[in-house]
């Protein structure tokens, strides 16, 4: 029996096996170590697997990664017209876009992502025009590291969407694929 893979976060933590005998062995064996700590095994379920807030997608030639929610997620955030300070709500969309992009592995998982990330702020109240000035400022900074404070936005000439529409295509006519 051999791990091929381990990582752990706080009480959560992540094996690979060749198989899922070494698997049962290996978990059988953790089990037996101390009877008041109980660790539970999850499959893959249709070459899909949940880790955190990460849906692992075993059925293409390499493990696609994108934003995994709870079937109990019902999407509600902070309502942009809520009681709290104007920069907690900005803070908030910039940190789901910023997780966004770090979780998902493949440009056509971001952009769909961001898609749903777009339609979860639009139900809790957040301006159209919020969201794309900070979606493009976000990828803009991404596409050019080199920017910083002011000049992070770029005036392109039209919305933000389309930026990013246009970001996404000129990524994936670059694809090798």
């Amino acid at each position: 029996m051999q791990v091929l893979l381990y990582r752990r976060y706080v009480d959560d933590t992540f094996c690979l096996f060749d198989n899922e005998e070494d698997a049962l062995m290996f978990f059988n064996y953790i089990n037996a170590r101390q009877p008041s700590i109980r660790f539970t095994i999850e499959r893959e379920i249709e070459k899909k697997l949940s880790f955190l807030d990460i849906l692992l997608d075993n059925s293409h030639p390499s493990i696609v990664t994108s934003v995994y929610r709870k079937k109990t997620f019902i999407g509600l955030l902070t309502n942009y017209f809520s009681f709290a300070p104007l920069n907690y709500k900005l803070g908030l969309v910039r940190t789901l876009l910023d997780r966004v992009y770090k979780i998902n592995n493949s440009w056509a998982g971001f952009h769909l992502d961001v898609k749903k990330l777009i339609f979860l702020l639009r139900k809790n109240c957040f301006p159209s025009w919020v969201i794309d000035k900070i979606i493009h400022r976000y990828l803009s900074k991404k596409m050019n590291p080199s920017l910083t404070g002011q000049n992070a936005s770029y005036n392109f000439g039209k919305s933000s969407t389309d930026f990013y529409n246009s970001l996404m295509l000129a990524s994936f006519l670059k694809s090798p694929d």
